[in-house]
């Protein structure tokens, strides 16, 4: 299942699920009602019965004492990515529009890929460009005639511990889905910081959008850390992310190189090293 493109509609597919204090939605396109370009108006008005239905179960299924309902068009600016690699098989993970035809996601998402194509509900879009930082796991992809709103990019470093968060990807083959959490530390590193949620996003995740109480854009889900004592999710900064969109863009081609995170330079603030970790990439 997909995510709709800026005209395509949506149905609800179930109810909200609380768990431990968060909200997990999941959501696919209903069958277009028109040609892409002008869709009818009954469309329209199913469009906002569903949309005002989607907001309403949100605020029914908030945690007792939450105060944040988020904004279900922050969204439209997620996008599916699929990869073809090198050895024949098609990885599946997230990106997010971060400026008019661009779109950022880790790059471990597309990494040894012959072949990307980023994809909106029926809608595709071809890579003709990237810039990439395979170090920082952050690629920036550039296409064209993408209509999807970009997000609007904020600091991580404005945030604190504790403020809420939510997470968008396409988690495995259930859609786009969004998780509520909260910051759960900010860990100093290469002059920024690395995010810690509890907000538990899954597979597929990789490269999508964590958006503060305000609709900002602070973080990317990247990896996450399995215990004994549960699990740690992480996403890197919107600020590198910036870094990489200023970047001069190059052909595309199959990205080599390990992150900071699969190479075991990063450390958590108990002073963990991070050896065990896996990508939220399908």
């Amino acid at each position: 299942m997909d995510g709709p493109d800026e005209q395509s509609f949506y149905r609800e597919t179930g109810r909200g699920v609380v768990l431990a204090g968060k909200i997990t939605l999941h959501f696919e396109p209903c069958t277009k009602t028109g040609p892409r370009e002008q869709p009818v108006k009954e469309g329209v008005v199913v469009h906002l019965i569903h949309c005002l239905s989607l907001v309403l179960c949100l605020i029914w299924c908030q945690p007792a004492g939450a105060e944040t309902v988020p904004n279900l068009m922050w969204g439209r600016s997620v996008v599916k990515i699929l990869a073809d690699t090198n050895k024949g098989r098609v990885s599946m993970g997230s990106g997010v529009v971060v400026a008019v035809n661009r779109v950022a996601t880790n790059c471990h998402v597309i990494r040894a890929a012959v072949s990307i194509v980023l994809t909106k509900g029926i809608i595709r879009y071809p890579v003709v460009a990237q810039a990439v930082m395979p170090e920082r796991d952050v690629c920036i992809l550039h296409t064209e005639g993408m209509k999807l709103p970009p997000a609007h990019l904020g600091r991580l470093a404005e945030t604190r511990e504790g403020d809420e968060v939510f997470v968008f990807g396409y988690a495995g083959a259930i859609g786009l889905g969004l998780v509520r959490g909260k910051v759960r530390a900010l860990h100093p590193f290469r002059g920024s910081y690395i995010l810690e949620t509890d907000a538990g996003f899954m597979r597929g995740t990789s490269g999508g959008a964590v958006f503060t109480a305000r609709g900002e854009l602070v973080a990317m889900p990247t990896f996450l850390l399995k215990t004994e004592a549960g699990g740690y999710f992480y996403g890197v900064p919107v600020e590198w992310v910036s870094e990489v969109l200023a970047m001069e863009a190059e052909p595309e081609s199959a990205v080599e190189g390990l992150a900071f995170w699969e190479v075991g330079d990063f450390k958590p603030r108990d002073g963990t090293r991070v050896t065990d970790s896996r990508p939220g990439l399908e």
